[in-house]
């Protein structure tokens, strides 16, 4: 079972958590992975942001072409970089030219009211 989560929110789609199976899942549910804006990772357990990446990619296939705001604690952006280093010859050759890097905007949550 994937640990994720959609909220439907004023006409809004929030994605909470990536476990393994959020992109089957949420296909299934008849969500339009082109029309993705936000996804929240509630912290660093694998089973909680696993699919992230894949997330984003099969939605980049699907046509994605607007950033998609991603809250998360610390430390996620080193999964994401780590993320479009292992996949960069992929990148490059399917979407070279596109900036899909662009298209992830990261918001981290650190826990503290400023």
């Amino acid at each position: 079972m994937p640990t994720s989560t959609l909220l439907r929110l004023g006409g809004h789609r929030v994605v909470v958590d990536c476990g393994l199976g959020v992109t089957r899942a949420l296909v299934d549910q008849g969500v339009s992975l082109a029309d993705l804006s936000r996804i929240f990772i509630t912290h660093l357990h694998a089973d909680h942001y696993l699919e992230l990446g894949p997330l984003l990619h099969t939605a980049w296939l699907a046509g994605l072409a607007t950033p998609v705001d991603v809250h998360g604690p610390a430390g996620l952006d080193r999964y994401w970089a780590g993320w479009l280093q292992a996949m960069a010859d992929e990148i490059t050759a399917r979407f070279a030219g596109l900036g899909v890097d662009a298209l992830y905007v990261s918001n981290d949550i650190d826990g503290t009211d400023e």
